[in-house]
């Protein structure tokens, strides 16, 4: 797992062999020197700066049936937790606005697509009922007023 700001940072996840293997989060300057970013061990997965590149979303994988979103402030050095529903809530996306993240939650009965603020106030608001199956946010439209996102069949 990695991600590039627009500032050509880049962040990346030390690789792994299983879920229950711990792992930081690293960056990677310039110069090609490496640094820890949030060194405390994890099972991190899909990481996302944020569009002004200051914030890092990602998730942690608590086991194969748990993960919440969470955001790490860059220049403040603080890390919060957005989600508490059960279940695996994953894939983090950012509005272009940067003050909100989308993301897909497979917490039965209420499965779907979810939005939080970025800065932890407030409950995250379901987007979408998943009816449709899995479903995966993709892209925003730089207007924030679309989202692609795909949909996989929960059962065939």
């Amino acid at each position: 797992d990695f991600a590039v700001s627009s500032t050509g940072t880049l962040a990346y996840v030390s690789s792994r062999m299983e879920l229950t293997d711990p792992y930081s989060i690293w960056w990677m300057d310039g110069a090609g020197q490496t640094t820890p970013l949030h060194s405390a061990p994890g099972q991190y997965e899909n990481l996302r700066f944020s569009p002004d590149g200051k914030r890092l979303a990602f998730e942690i994988a608590v086991n194969h049936s748990r993960s919440d979103i969470w955001v790490k402030d860059l220049e403040r050095d603080t890390t919060s937790r957005l989600t508490h529903p059960p279940g695996r809530n994953n894939t983090p996306l950012w509005a272009p606005d940067g003050e909100s993240i989308i993301f897909d939650s497979n917490s039965r009965p209420a499965s779907g697509l979810y939005w939080v603020r970025a800065d932890g106030a407030g409950e995250a608001q379901r987007m979408t009922d998943g009816k449709a199956g899995f479903q995966t946010a993709g892209s925003v439209s730089p207007d924030g007023n679309r989202l692609a996102f795909s949909s996989q069949p929960t059962s065939l």
